[in-house]
């Protein structure tokens, strides 16, 4: 759940820093419809932060895949993007139905 609300305090952080190789890899590690998402998150489905938000959106709703995140993020030394305190909290709507944010920017 910590994690849950990092990732919802640095979401726009997050979105402005994910890369699709690292979106690959976390995937790779992943449960779920791992297959619909990557399909998802290629440059052909909308711009960059779309495709971000779509990934980030799976990798919540389920544990497994929150922790692999995290994971990734932490192995690719990129943990700060959950550990920023910057402007992006006010983008998100309360943390504590993560599972259906809604970013405002889309």
């Amino acid at each position: 759940e910590t994690i849950r609300k990092k990732i919802a305090f640095n979401y726009k952080d997050i979105l402005d820093e994910m890369q699709i190789t690292l979106a690959r890899e976390t995937l790779s590690t992943c449960i779920g419809d791992v297959a619909s998402i990557q399909e998802k998150i290629m440059p052909r489905h909308g711009n960059h932060k779309q495709r971000m938000h779509k990934f980030l959106q799976f990798i919540l709703e389920k544990d497994h895949n929150v922790m692999q995140f995290e994971k990734m993020l932490q192995q690719n030394g990129l943990e700060e993007l959950l550990n920023k305190t910057g402007s992006s909290q006010r983008n998100c709507t309360e943390t504590k139905d993560i599972g259906n944010m809604f970013i405002s920017s889309f």
